[in-house]
């Protein structure tokens, strides 16, 4: 019994954390920035919002680093405002995936960050799934379940545990092996 509890729980799970991590939260900035990075298989698509013709470019930034005008960071694109909305960024850097990384629009002469940080936010086109999710049996359902034993009493079918990814990093720590 236990077990048919748990699997739709897990399941739940799963599928709470394979959502986009940003759906409209933060206000688009003004001027020039990446709208957002979608993965592709084997590339990272970056749409950008930009006017003008002036150089810009995309640099990479691993999770636990935060952007500073004077940090030397990999550049993944460089280009021509004019001439791009969408551009390709190889999605592996070796074996490393930059589907975990973070990427800051620059204007290339400058070197001022032009709008927010980004992080990959649509990974639709990368999930594979070979089976389908169990609808569950009835609609009595309860979310943040504490007592499993209680839950089976009361005729839970299925659980939901909302997980908060931001307290799951650990923001602050300097040593990127810790977060």
């Amino acid at each position: 019994m236990a077990k048919q509890v748990l699997v739709p729980i897990l399941l739940g799970v799963l599928g709470m954390v394979s959502m986009p991590l940003a759906q409209g939260v933060v206000t688009a900035p003004s001027g020039d920035h990446i709208v957002q990075i979608r993965a592709q298989a084997d590339m990272l698509e970056a749409h950008l919002a930009l006017a003008g013709d002036q150089t810009r470019q995309i640099v990479e930034l691993r999770v636990y680093q935060d952007f500073e005008s004077d940090g030397d960071y990999p550049v993944v694109w460089e280009g021509d405002a004019a001439e791009a909305s969408i551009v390709s960024i190889p999605r592996f850097d070796g074996e490393r995936d930059r589907l975990y990384s973070k990427f800051q629009l620059l204007d290339a002469e400058s070197g001022q960050a032009l709008g927010y940080t980004r992080y990959v936010t649509d990974v639709d086109a990368i999930v594979e799934r070979d089976f389908e999710i169990p609808w569950p049996e009835s609609k009595k359902g309860l979310t943040c379940i504490t007592d499993i034993d209680d839950a089976i009493e009361t005729g839970t079918r299925y659980g939901d545990e909302g997980v908060l990814l931001n307290e799951i990093i650990d923001w602050d720590n300097s040593d990127p092996e810790m977060t």
